[in-house]
């Protein structure tokens, strides 16, 4: 089978487990968890917006083993949790590099 073919049959997974972040929101007090879900919708360049490593920082410090990519996804709406729940955001709004590349090699070949 071609790789073109391939592509074309595979379908979008389905959402999964939760990522890390999901596991503690599961875990923690709904108190907790909101204020976890709101630290996490504060948008970059926003005051009082914790990095990424602060986050995780702060639940390990709390005993929450969490990845720091866990975060990072979560925080974006691109993780487990998120998976074929968004269906407004497409691969080429998270990721404006790949639609110019695709678009190179098109008018390249």
């Amino acid at each position: 089978m071609s790789l073109a073919a391939r592509f074309a049959a595979a379908r979008p997974s389905q959402v999964g487990n939760p990522c890390g972040i999901g596991e503690v929101l599961k875990k923690i007090s709904p108190e907790d968890a909101k204020v976890l879900e709101m630290v996490l919708l504060v948008a970059q360049g926003q005051p009082g917006r914790l990095s990424n490593k602060q986050v995780r920082q702060i639940l390990e410090d709390e005993g929450h083993v969490v990845a720091l990519a866990s975060v990072i996804l979560h925080r974006r709406q691109e993780c487990r949790c998120f998976r074929g729940l968004n269906p407004t955001k497409t691969p080429t709004q998270t990721k404006p590099e790949f639609a110019k590349v695709s678009q190179t090699r098109k008018t390249s070949e």
